[in-house]
């Protein structure tokens, strides 16, 4: 993972997705049709990527990508290598080297974001460093050497668990007693139970060259 080795980081969240993204952004990528109202069956509403919408994630992303590219224009213009990764609206620069580097990225992205249409979230804002202790990133507590899921979603799978575990014992139980099928585990609560404990293992996607460290 490149941020892994990092002693620097920085974090920008910023108000460029969903309700954000509009004709203007798309229009350079995708064809008149698609960029037509939902009733029209198009992808927006209102003009708009609107959140809800099942298109609407793919739709930010494409509208984006003129973002992207000037910031990764800047960064290859910096003397220092810093590396540059979004997921969603949740901007992340991470490099080894001097705190103060941070100032002078917050002030490109903002204009940036601002020259592409987008706000910069300056409440989502802050600069996190190694020597600090691990660094969360989109949920993720990474260290030198390794990532696992921060605390606050650690709590969150023991919790569910819990809760699982007692209802389960209790409605196989009383089927048991009433003589009825014991239940299955296709309900909903279990479905979201298996997808946070696949959340938490971090499995490397499948063909993903992992950069070194």
């Amino acid at each position: 993972m490149p941020t892994s080795g990092a002693n620097g980081r920085c974090r920008w969240t910023s108000r460029i997705f969903f309700d954000s993204v509009t004709r203007a952004h798309l229009a350079h990528y995708l064809p008149p049709d698609v960029l037509q109202e939902v009733a029209d069956g198009g992808i927006l509403h209102e003009g708009v990527a609107r959140q809800g919408l099942p298109t609407s994630p793919a739709a930010s992303n494409i509208g984006a990508a003129g973002f992207d590219e000037t910031i990764v224009e800047w960064l290859s213009c910096q003397s220092t290598e810093i590396v540059y990764t979004r997921y969603a609206d949740d901007l992340t620069f991470s490099w080894n080297g001097e705190r103060n580097l941070a100032e002078r990225i917050k002030r490109a992205v903002d204009t940036i974001a601002k020259a592409n249409g987008f706000a910069v979230n300056k409440e989502k804002t802050r600069l996190q460093s190694a020597k600090a202790g691990r660094r969360v990133i989109c949920g993720v507590s990474v260290g030198q050497n390794d990532i696992r899921p921060a605390r606050k979603t650690r709590k969150k799978l023991r919790a569910a668990e819990h809760w699982w575990a007692k209802t389960w014992v209790v409605k196989a139980a009383s089927a048991k007693l009433l003589g009825k099928p014991i239940p299955s585990k296709d309900s909903l609560a279990w479905k979201k139970l298996q997808g946070l404990r696949e959340w938490c293992s971090l499995k490397t996607p499948r063909g993903f060259a992992s950069a070194a460290t």
